[in-house]
């Protein structure tokens, strides 16, 4: 059995003549707005993907989420993370200099410990092989 052709219910064949000349399309018909049945995350993630938009790193997905009770309120306050990159993060310090300085010397030694533990299990690669530290523009 055929299936029929659903339309929007705002379609007459008058209205697409209209539209058809504005598209500049040879359609005979419009396409149906969504496929039947697709969910709106589903239809999202298509069109993603059509786009060619490359799929989230759920590591720093986790980072931006978890940020706070990974680091503590001590780095929290000050720093926020950005890009994670072939195992290099990316951190934003905001504030003067010298809590810029503080961060960067420390960075390393306190950081990449706790987010690798937050991150992954032990048996696996570091998630974040190193840090680059950066000061935030105010």
């Amino acid at each position: 059995m055929e299936r029929r052709r659903t339309f929007p219910k705002d379609y007459t064949p008058g209205s697409w003549a209209v539209r058809k000349e504005f598209l500049r399309t040879d359609a005979p018909f419009p396409d149906p707005p969504f496929k039947e049945g697709e969910s709106a995350a589903d239809a999202v993630s298509r069109v993603v993907k059509q786009l060619g938009v490359p799929a989230p790193d759920p590591a720093a997905l986790r980072l931006e989420r978890d940020w706070r009770s990974i680091v503590g309120d001590d780095y929290a306050l000050h720093a926020t993370p950005g890009a994670l990159e072939h195992g290099v993060l990316t951190v934003f310090v905001h504030g003067g200099a010298t809590r810029y300085a503080t961060i960067r010397r420390t960075a390393a030694r306190d950081l990449l410990p706790r987010l690798n533990a937050a991150l992954s299990p032990p048996p696996a690669l570091p998630a974040v092989r190193s840090l680059r530290v950066l000061r935030a523009a105010t």
